[in-house]
């Protein structure tokens, strides 16, 4: 009995917490306020989920997240991915999934400038926030640095993440981003050899075979002309 009024308490607390953050974070965003409310918070929820309630609060939290994610409640997704974020630091993908709605869907709802200001900021921070509790892993340095060169055009600090990112396992599609970035800020020939290096392994999947050949390419000329212009 005492499991079940202790689940009862933390669901209850969760659902305050919750709904609360809500408010705090639309007055936030409207008043240019800064809250600390989630990590007061936070210090008394972790005594409470010391036990075994971590992976149970944050199951429940993530069907909540989904619910509105599909129904497009995108304001009420922050303080829940702040939350998981919380209970299980080492959840990756809440990490990646937060940053992106963050960073793309919060955004594109902005109702001024200065709040997709503030938005890009917030997933800014929360997704370097996540490399912090995940040094070790590709997909937050790639989140971030597609976030910088998608909404910013700032290849510097693109190239800056994704060479770290390609310091641990990852897919082929990081170094071809990487690439990019390299070619957008006009350093055509790391871009090059990047390029090279993708042309053996492009070789033996054919859809990618003409991209990276064209891209070689591309760069190749691109060197040649800087040449001559200097």
């Amino acid at each position: 009995m005492k499991t079940i009024y202790l689940l009862l308490l933390l669901t209850v607390l969760l659902k305050a917490q919750i709904d609360t953050q809500i408010k705090i974070d639309d007055l936030r965003f409207k008043e240019g306020l800064e809250s600390r409310y989630l990590s007061q918070t936070s210090q008394v929820l972790n005594s409470l989920l010391a036990g075994g309630f971590r992976g149970l609060a944050t199951d429940l939290l993530w069907i909540r997240a989904d619910e509105y994610s599909h129904r497009g409640q995108w304001y009420k997704l922050l303080p829940i991915f702040k939350m998981v974020t919380f209970l299980q630091p080492n959840f990756v993908t809440a990490w990646s999934v937060g940053g992106w709605h963050i960073a793309f869907n919060l955004y594109f709802h902005g109702r001024t400038e200065e709040e997709k200001k503030k938005w890009l900021n917030e997933a800014l921070r929360f997704l370097k926030e996540g490399i912090q509790s995940n040094p070790n892993r590709y997909e937050l340095y790639f989140e971030l640095g597609w976030t910088y060169f998608h909404k910013l055009k700032d290849y510097r600090n693109t190239i800056r993440y994704l060479k770290r990112a390609i310091r641990f396992p990852h897919p082929q599609f990081v170094e071809h981003l990487l690439a990019h970035a390299y070619e957008n800020n006009g350093q055509f020939k790391e871009a090059l050899k990047i390029w090279k290096n993708l042309q053996t392994i492009s070789s033996r999947e054919k859809d990618l075979e003409p991209i990276v050949n064209r891209a070689v390419k591309r760069n190749e000329q691109k060197i040649e002309n800087s040449v001559k212009m200097h």
